[in-house]
């Protein structure tokens, strides 16, 4: 029996092994009901929800995604009914405009704070770099029945409006295919369901996010269905619909700012759930964190070439993708860890010395760090690779090193 097991934990995931993460979002009105389903496609296991109330001039909003810190947001719902979650796309091209500032990183939590309707957001893109439209596009919806997906397709910034009653985004760039053209069966899927009624209820969307899961190794970790005229969300854990948790905003709004362990907040840990946890590919940043935590990071520099040595070789395999380690690099930089945060994006730039993005984390920990120099000398190399990097382009303005 062991045997076969392992011989059938094999062929998931060698069935799996080159799936990326694809999330499928839908969002949906009729003037009665306003809904927006979100399926969370990750490696990652360890998701997170977690509650900000209004202040000092911000909205109030529920988050949700993986940052142990309760921070980088990968969607969420503020108090004005506005809702906003992101599709990953392969590299799109994506121009900035250098006589407009750019956006933060945190983009997500950004707008959620800032913004109530669906044109504000628009208005926020079309005065402002985003560098994410590299390789991400966001669904937007508002509580008063208006939705958009904002996309960089066909060479310029693109505001698809929602016509009709529903919306679907999945992983590709919609503006650069005719509908009949669209490459992703999972779009095709949720368009059938939604097409086939005029109804626009929970059991609806619920349907679409149960028929459109991921696989195994890159699993749909939670859904959310969010109710945007009456602050509602209801949350099912790694594809499980028979067993929710609906939180009302405005109650958790009046608890003050808290987060949960999504997984924790449920009874039923489902069979594919417990798989998952022995084939999936997992997070380079938690192990290596704990070894710098445990040993330092010299240890932890060492791990990360023996995982690269073992990381075809394994079911159980180490993700030590740039963006990985580049997280990691952010983490140990947002606790004030400085000299280890440095030794981890200089092991990026090592790893990836063609890639612009290594070096401006590792300027901007140099920056951080009171090293001017060797901040200018990275966010200068960063603009060789890319002079459409926004950010080491103001960076340098600011320092008198106009690039």
């Amino acid at each position: 029996m062991k045997l076969f097991s392992i011989l059938i934990l094999f062929a998931i995931f060698f069935a799996f092994a080159g799936q990326t993460d694809a999330c499928t979002i839908v969002t949906a009105a009729d003037g009665k009901n306003i809904l927006v389903g979100n399926n969370e496609d990750n490696k990652d296991p360890n998701s997170k929800i977690w509650f900000i109330p209004a202040a000092r001039g911000e909205h109030g909003r529920i988050c949700w995604g993986f940052d142990p810190e309760y921070k980088i947001a990968e969607g969420g719902m503020n108090d004005q009914g506005l809702f906003i979650d992101a599709n990953g796309l392969a590299e799109t091209g994506w121009q900035a405009d250098p006589g407009k500032p750019t956006l933060p990183g945190s983009i997500l939590d950004y707008i959620l704070a800032r913004c109530a309707t669906v044109d504000e957001v628009i208005e926020l893109f079309k005065k402002n770099n985003a560098m994410q439209l590299g390789h991400v596009k966001y669904p937007v919806a508002d509580a008063r029945g208006d939705a958009v997906v904002i996309e960089w397709g066909q060479g310029t910034l693109r505001f698809l409006k929602r016509n009709g009653r529903y919306q679907i985004a999945t992983n590709f760039v919609q503006s650069n295919f005719a509908p009949s053209d669209y490459p992703c069966n999972r779009y095709k899927t949720a368009d059938q369901i939604l097409g086939s009624s005029k109804e626009v209820s929970i059991d609806r969307i619920r349907a679409v996010l149960a028929a459109t899961c991921g696989g195994l190794t890159t699993a749909t970790i939670y859904s959310t269905i969010c109710d945007l005229k009456h602050g509602k969300i209801y949350l099912y854990n790694f594809h499980y619909f028979e067993e929710v948790v609906v939180f009302d905003l405005a109650e958790e709004m009046k608890k003050g700012r808290h987060g949960l362990d999504i997984p924790s907040l449920f009874q039923v840990k489902t069979h594919a759930a417990v798989l998952f946890d022995k084939i999936r590919i997992k997070s380079g940043k938690e192990e290596l964190l704990k070894i710098i935590n445990d040993k330092g990071v010299a240890a932890a520099i060492e791990q990360f070439y023996k995982f690269k040595e073992d990381q075809f070789q394994k079911i159980l395999k180490i993700d030590i993708q740039w963006g990985e380690i580049d997280s990691l690099g952010y983490l140990l930089l947002d606790e004030g860890r400085r000299s280890e945060a440095i030794a981890i994006f200089k092991l990026n730039v090592s790893e990836h010395p063609d890639l612009w993005a290594v070096y401006d984390s590792l300027g901007e920990a140099y920056l951080k760090n009171g090293d001017s120099e060797l901040a200018i000398e990275n966010y200068k190399r960063s603009l060789e690779l890319n002079s459409q990097n926004t950010n080491a382009l103001e960076i340098l303005k600011k320092m008198g090193k106009a690039y």
